[in-house]
């Protein structure tokens, strides 16, 4: 009889006695199939991969970064995509200028495809000594799927130029030009000039597509009250169920800033005629260390320019949801975060008063009903594994909570 076997047959017969096994006796652990699994729910999301402070410099010495990527065959063809993006203090945070994956899985699945990014030219932006840094997938599809990553390495040196690299942005990311369907898109992440108001700004791929589908329901969706905003309203998967029979309509942007929402106000928004507007947004201006006098000056300006179009228009603020810290956070992140999460309960109270002074502005509290009953915390089965997006069920609360302004309002 073969070692092993007689190892197994040890084991059973340990276990049946209630015994337990002690390190000699137990059979070796299984290697994982895959360094690192992540569930995808297929609305945008920007899992972390590295959290290594080391890899700052690594990118710096070797900036091609590559990543192996697969993903269980599909019994239909549909979408997915992947990219890739570092992070750290004292930089911007900055994602591959496309997608690096942009395929369906399909009946064959994709089996450690690699996706290769030449960071070159963040070199100098890169910290030498970070306190924090982080390496993310950025993923979306059609449907929510199980994505394993392995290997991820960098390469290349002084001669990275001659290291595989991902094809060149596509122009229109860095020169916008009108389309032909009159959609504005939008500038360029470094033209600072080309963008209304102050503070952080981010764009991605994602973005514009969401924006593109905006622009397929314009027609369907005039005079409604329009949601607008990041994630929060983004995701927010149920919108017409929780205000069923309603006219609403959801205009929220994954990754979202002020700056982000002043720009596309007009086309995004106003164009649609709404009934009134519901303005969730804060929280990337928040997390990318933006300051409350700029946040504030571009919450101005969006009232500005919709009561400018309309000046009866009623404008909703809600506050800005609060956060936790998963576990598994990185330490210099936990601490950067720690320093920038306790802000949001001022960001609420300026837009609170902004709310007090203006006419038809109200604001409606999204804070505190995410929180435990003591306030001590978030609320974690409120909120995904993120605990920042909340799940299904807190957004059906937050309807709740948002229900009786608007019908105070006689908007419904």
């Amino acid at each position: 009889m073969k070692k092993e076997m007689i190892l197994m047959m040890s084991a059973a017969m340990c276990l049946a006695a209630g015994g337990n096994l002690s390190a000699e006796d137990a059979a070796p652990a299984a290697k994982p199939a895959h360094e690192l699994t992540i569930q995808a729910t297929g609305k945008w999301q920007n899992p972390v991969l590295v959290t290594d402070k080391a890899a700052a410099a690594k990118l710096k010495a070797h900036p091609v970064l590559k990543v192996d990527i697969t993903v269980s065959p599909e019994e239909s063809d549909t979408w997915f995509q992947a990219k890739l993006a570092v992070h750290g203090d004292g930089m911007t945070r900055a994602e591959s200028p496309k997608w690096l994956l942009d395929r369906a899985p399909g009946t064959t699945g994709l089996d450690k495809v690699t996706m290769s990014w030449d960071t070159s030219s963040l070199t100098s932006q890169l910290p030498g000594n970070p306190t924090w840094f982080k390496i993310e997938l950025v993923t979306q599809g059609d449907h929510a799927r199980t994505i394993y990553v392995d290997n991820i390495r960098y390469e290349g040196g002084a001669g990275a130029a001659a290291v595989e690299k991902p094809k060149a942005a596509q122009p229109a990311a860095d020169q916008p030009k009108k389309e032909v369907n009159s959609l504005t898109p939008y500038p360029s992440q470094g033209d600072t000039a080309a963008w209304p108001g102050k503070g952080p700004i981010k764009t991605g791929d994602w973005m514009a597509g969401e924006r593109k589908a905006f622009w397929g329901r314009r027609e369907a969706d005039q005079g409604k009250i329009v949601f607008v905003g990041d994630s929060i309203i983004g995701g927010w998967k149920k919108l017409q169920e929780d205000f069923l029979g309603k006219p609403v309509a959801n205009r929220g942007v994954g990754g979202d800033v002020t700056r982000g929402v002043l720009f596309r106000l007009q086309q995004d928004v106003l164009d649609l005629h709404p009934k009134a507007i519901v303005l969730e947004i804060g929280g990337n201006d928040n997390s990318a260390d933006g300051k409350l006098p700029d946040f504030l000056f571009n919450i101005n300006a969006i009232i500005d320019l919709a009561q400018k179009v309309n000046p009866d228009l009623p404008v909703i603020l809600c506050g800005i949801t609060p956060k936790g810290i998963p576990a598994s956070t990185n330490p210099g992140l936990v601490s950067y975060l720690k320093r920038i999460y306790p802000e949001i309960p001022a960001w609420n109270a300026a837009l609170a008063k902004i709310a007090s002074t203006r006419k038809n502005v109200y604001y409606v509290d999204f804070y505190t009903p995410l929180l435990l009953p003591d306030g001590s915390g978030i609320d974690t089965t409120l909120f995904n594994s993120d605990q920042v997006h909340p799940t299904n069920e807190a957004h059906t609360k937050l309807a709740g909570v948002i229900s009786k302004t608007l019908a105070d309002l006689k908007l419904f």
